[in-house]
This record gives structure tokens, sequence and C-alpha cells, in this order.
């Protein structure tokens, strides 16, 4: 298993060329696949936390976003579920190869 704690960019790709990036403290839990192999697809999760609350995370469940971690690691999410009351954390599950 690995695991990276710290501060991150959710990233939501937008129509035209600009991308709405918010600020997010990470917590991203990769487990090892059952066969041992590390690699593409591998279980990963993430629970996140805006980092300037202001329900900056309200409104994106359902949504797939990237999460761009500070060494320059990127997976996308499905953000599963938002929580709290005013829209500032969340749970998502990994799609595809892990950031890290």
């Amino acid at each position: 298993m690995r695991q990276y704690e710290g501060p991150a960019l959710l990233v939501a790709e937008g129509a035209g060329p600009a991308a709405t990036e918010i600020d997010v403290v990470v917590a991203v839990t990769v487990r090892e696949p059952v066969d041992g192999a590390e690699g593409e697809g591998e279980p990963w999760s993430a629970t996140l936390e805006s980092a300037t609350g202001s329900g900056a995370l309200s409104g994106l469940a359902g949504r797939a976003l990237i999460l761009r971690l500070p060494d320059g690691g990127e997976g996308e999410v499905l953000v599963d579920w938002v929580g709290g009351d005013t829209g500032d954390s969340a749970r998502a599950t990994g799609n595809g190869a892990a950031p890290l």
C-alpha cells in the first residue's frame, strides 16, 4: 500500500482553454492489486478537503476530475460524494493509474 497526504489541485477541465483549479488537502491511498503487480489500473481512492473552504467542492459529486500532486503526478478521480454542511469535503475513487 502507498499513501500520500498533503496539498494538491483538483482540476475540472471546462469548455474552452481555461480549467478550474481547486486547492485541496488530500489523502490518497493506493492498494496493491491482488496479483501483486503495480501499474495501470491499481485500485486507489482519495479523501479531499477544500483548502479554502467556502463550498469549493459543492456540486462535484458524480464528476470525473484530475487530481494533480505537487510532484507532477496526476490521476483521474470520480467524486463519489461531497459532505459537510458547506461542501468542503469529498471522497473520490481513482480511475486508471494512481498519481503516485
